[in-house]
């Protein structure tokens, strides 16, 4: 593949920092209590990751209680190197949900409301050579908009800046006009084939639904693509995880800015524990690897496409995107 010209290489390669925003929370199965939310897992991952990503500085813009579980997550995200400047403390409770597996060992959520991360309200002092990581779940509620609004509006002056966006689509918090604020503000965006669906269903963008109903997920998300940059959007990376076919990407790939497809490499043959989180760990992966790659003027997007798919299949194999953040045996306290 030839090697990938700007505008998204230039830019990745001027990242000097990340900053994730949005749910932190507690995910309770049957059998124990895991700390999750994507925001909380894209962090963790990276933090991990961190010489892949090329050592750079990772911090979680969230909000817990005042409790046991609060007091937990700030000790695991400080422990792991974690920036916890942008952490709040609510009056209200730390986020929980509850998971229920199916048969496929697919994770149905049941999401508490009015948790601590509902109220988020710090922000960073500093923003120049940022990437923040976003999810439409976190802005569920007037607050964490308001405060997501002015990262994106600090963010868009920085022109060093980059924004990536993970739909998270969770009903009933999908509402169509949130959806497609935070799509729209994105400049790389991660969706998963069933939430391409939902898109159509929630009517966004009436013409692209009324063309490409019962198109491919390839030809849906190529459209989508050029619908959005039509319609005033940055965006210049859209990724598609397609469970365990894999993954595929549509990209700005030259100075005239035409489109490519890029598919991943097919996955490793797993027995799946938990799929909770995979696709937290194919955001924190591919962006680890995309942001070395660029760094070292490699042709990035196809390994980094093959290692996000790689790793967040062999996530499936144990329970919870971060088990090493397990809270405790049994029922989280």
């Amino acid at each position: 593949m030839a090697h990938y010209p700007p505008p998204i290489a230039r830019r990745l390669a001027a990242v000097t920092r990340i900053h994730c925003f949005g749910e932190v929370l507690v995910d309770e199965f049957e059998d124990g209590a895991y700390l999750g939310g994507a925001p909380f897992n894209v962090a963790f991952r990276l933090a991990q990751d961190r010489q892949a990503a090329t050592d750079l500085p990772v911090a979680l813009i969230s909000a817990v209680g005042d409790d046991g579980r609060g007091r937990r997550i700030r000790e695991v995200l400080q422990t792991h190197g974690i920036d916890t400047a942008c952490l709040g403390t609510s009056t209200a409770a730390t986020g929980l949900v509850t998971v229920e597996l199916d048969a496929a060992g697919q994770p149905v959520f049941t999401l508490a409301e009015n948790a601590a991360w509902d109220a988020i309200a710090a922000i960073p002092e500093r923003l120049d050579g940022a990437l923040l990581y976003y999810g439409t779940l976190a802005l569920r509620g007037p607050a964490n908009r308001r405060t997501w609004r002015r990262l994106v509006r600090r963010l868009a002056r920085e022109t060093s800046g980059l924004r990536f966006c993970d739909l998270n689509l969770r009903p009933p918090h999908d509402a169509a006009a949130v959806v497609r604020e935070a799509l729209l503000a994105a400049d790389i965006l991660k969706v998963s084939t069933d939430e391409l669906s939902q898109l159509e269903a929630l009517a966004l963008w009436g013409p692209l639904v009324q063309t490409h109903r019962g198109s491919s997920p390839e030809q849906l998300a190529q459209a989508l693509f050029s619908t959005a940059r039509a319609a005033g959007s940055t965006l210049q990376v859209l990724l598609v995880t397609d469970g365990p076919r894999g993954a595929f990407l549509v990209s700005a790939h030259d100075r005239e800015e035409r489109e490519i497809l890029l598919s991943a490499a097919p996955p490793p043959a797993v027995s799946v524990v938990d799929a909770t989180g995979a696709g937290d760990v194919f955001c924190a992966v591919f962006l680890a690897r995309a942001l070395a790659g660029a760094r070292a003027g490699e042709s990035f997007l196809q390994q980094a496409l093959d290692e996000a798919v790689r790793q967040a299949t062999l996530s499936c194999a144990e329970r919870g995107a971060t088990p090493v953040a397990q809270m405790v045996a049994g029922k989280a306290g």
